[in-house]
């Protein structure tokens, strides 16, 4: 966009699209409802916000997948119904949507457990398709889940793959012309996901497939059955930490009154597995665990399940760039930091590994990626059961063993002279 404010653009137009009403404003950018004539209804037209627009080869990016999504028709995928290049302005033209997000919906009392799995479900039917034709969306949230208001029933609808990557050479082939640069170039400044739901090889920098999806898709079920994210630190360092090294908390032990079954447990536990190979293979498969789990896999009694806001002493996590990543990534104090002023942010970590090939991730590979992407204070904290002790404890330990062996030989000694 150009440096008026989005309230003084209203009345213009962009590509021929006639801007109306203010709809939201985002991290990359501002969508508007507009008109167009030749259309019969309004749109949401996002538009790129400059500072994104002037990443050099951002826009043809954005342009390129706004291209392939627009292949992308599925009820449970918002529709792309034009893009382009307006001067400096960037936009993409979509349904325009009646409902709130997920976000929004969870701004106010805990989900039914059953509304949760059948919102999860639609959510991978449309991760499922975007699989299919080699894309990822890369980043899942609730913010990104929107509920529209339909004549029958409430419609399960994913927004923003605008950070979408490329997965197919035949995608890539199609959409890459001589002498452009790569769809998947990464620039200063581009957001790929949201700390909270960020896989472990997203943390680390690792190449990411699909399996990240999978990832975003555990802890987004989790949130909405447990009422609570599994790791849910004001800090991002201590969120990534956790993506590397902790185990989500049980379910049914964060919402009281929840139940699960042992089936339906084990599902979100295989999808938040640290090791993408230990994951389901894609949204299909997950989504084939979950329909294979009976309709009373899950409940709550509502007397101890009271109406209750979420507790979060944060907003949802904001967006920060590469550049602010790998200051974080550098920094090795000596004692533990205090919680970020800027609470958890959104994170660019699309470099590949030291081969350049992304291979797949190993136990080994996480952990000794986490001093790099979470800056941990000393090499003894990298791996908790390994922590080292307490120098005056060293100390007493040393002394009193050596008192020990004094004593030994003062007894042997001894012994020796009786004789």
């Amino acid at each position: 966009m150009n440096h008026a404010e989005p309230q003084e653009r209203l009345g213009s137009t962009i590509g021929g699209y006639l801007l109306e009403s203010i709809v939201g404003v985002g991290a990359t950018g501002v969508v508007f409802e507009a008109t167009r004539d030749g259309l019969p209804d309004p749109v949401a037209l996002k538009v790129l916000s400059r500072g994104f627009g002037e990443i050099s080869g951002l826009k043809e990016r954005f342009v390129r997948e706004a291209r392939a999504l627009r292949r992308l028709r599925h009820e449970n995928v918002v529709e792309v119904i034009d893009y382009g290049v307006d001067g400096d302005d960037t936009f993409i033209a979509m349904e325009l949507l009646e409902g709130e997000s997920l976000e929004d919906e969870l701004a106010g009392n805990a989900l039914d457990p059953k509304r949760a799995v059948a919102i999860v479900k639609d959510v991978l039917r449309g991760l499922a398709e975007a699989h299919a034709q080699g894309l990822v969306h890369r980043d899942l949230k609730p913010a990104n889940v929107f509920l529209s208001i339909g004549a029958v029933a409430e419609t399960v609808k994913l927004l923003d793959f605008g950070l979408v990557k490329f997965l197919s050479s035949d995608i890539f082939e199609e959409e890459h012309e001589e002498g452009e640069e790569d769809v998947t170039l990464t620039r200063r400044g581009r957001v790929v996901g949201t700390p909270a739901y960020m896989a472990p090889e997203q943390v680390t920098g690792t190449r990411v497939d699909v399996r990240a999806d999978v990832y975003a898709a555990g802890v987004l079920l989790f949130e909405l059955l447990a009422d609570r994210r599994p790791f849910d630190y004001d800090s991002r360092d201590r969120v990534m930490r956790a993506h590397l090294f902790e185990s989500p908390p049980g379910m049914m032990e964060s919402r009281p009154g929840l139940w699960v079954t042992p089936e339906l447990e084990l599902t979100v536990a295989q999808a938040l597995a640290k090791d993408p190979r230990h994951r389901f293979a894609n949204a299909e498969e997950m989504l084939n665990a979950l329909l294979a789990l009976p309709e009373d896999a899950t409940r709550v009694d509502e007397a101890a399940d009271v109406e209750r806001r979420r507790e979060r002493e944060r907003p949802a996590p904001e967006v920060i760039t590469e550049e602010a990543r790998r200051t974080l990534a550098s920094r090795r104090p000596a004692t533990p930091r205090s919680p970020d002023e800027d609470g958890v942010g959104t994170v660019d970590l699309t470099a590949t590994d030291s081969t350049g090939e992304g291979a797949p991730i190993h136990d080994a590979a996480i952990l000794d990626g986490l001093a790099r992407a979470a800056g941990d204070p000393a090499d003894g904290d990298r791996y908790p059961a390994m922590k080292q002790s307490p120098r005056w404890l060293s100390a007493l330990v040393w002394c009193l063993g050596f008192g020990l062996l004094l004593a030994i030989v003062g007894a042997v000694g001894w012994s020796t002279q009786l004789r």
